[in-house]
């Protein structure tokens, strides 16, 4: 008997893989500037050094956490084409 291809509560990933990621919102210090980014790194530590084609450093705006998702994938049949209906 093969195992199955998914065992919920289990991840594809080893253990050393799973990491946090924040994606950080940063704009450039200058009020004349648009320039806004957005950016997946590990520690707030790596923003820094990050500067604008502008020449000024940027601002960090807002941070979230990028989480994997606690899902599991399944199959939906395919459905046909859709018919067309008629009013009565």
């Amino acid at each position: 008997m093969e195992p199955p291809l998914y065992i919920p509560g289990r991840s594809i990933r080893s253990a050393r893989k799973h990491r946090e990621v924040l994606l950080a919102r940063i704009i450039c210090s200058d009020p004349s500037c648009p320039e806004e980014i957005e950016v997946a790194v590990e520690s707030l530590d790596d923003l820094d050094g990050f500067v604008c084609e502008c020449g000024f450093g940027f601002v960090l705006a807002q941070v979230a956490e990028l989480r994997e998702t606690s899902g599991a994938v399944i199959s939906l049949p395919r459905r046909g084409p859709a018919r067309s209906r008629r009013a009565a």
